[in-house]
């Protein structure tokens, strides 16, 4: 299923602007299951494979950040 411009634009805006900017600084071990949950609802919200490649990427940006921020002990 390929989505539509105006759908592109709104994961675009809600992954970006609303998932990833939100967390790639703020990610905690204590909140990484409602960062995780957030995951999941836009992953449900937009069943297109746009959307999942753009979370698992930023995901990753997210979970570098943590890392460099948090060294592990």
């Amino acid at each position: 299923m390929i989505p539509d411009h105006e759908t592109v634009k709104q994961i675009m805006n809600d992954v970006y602007n609303g998932f990833y900017l939100k967390w790639r600084k703020q990610l905690t071990q204590e909140n990484a299951g409602e960062m995780m949950q957030e995951y999941r609802e836009l992953n449900q919200r937009y069943p297109y494979e746009l959307c999942y490649v753009n979370l698992l990427n930023l995901l990753e940006c997210i979970e570098n950040e943590f890392r460099r921020r948090v060294p592990s002990e």
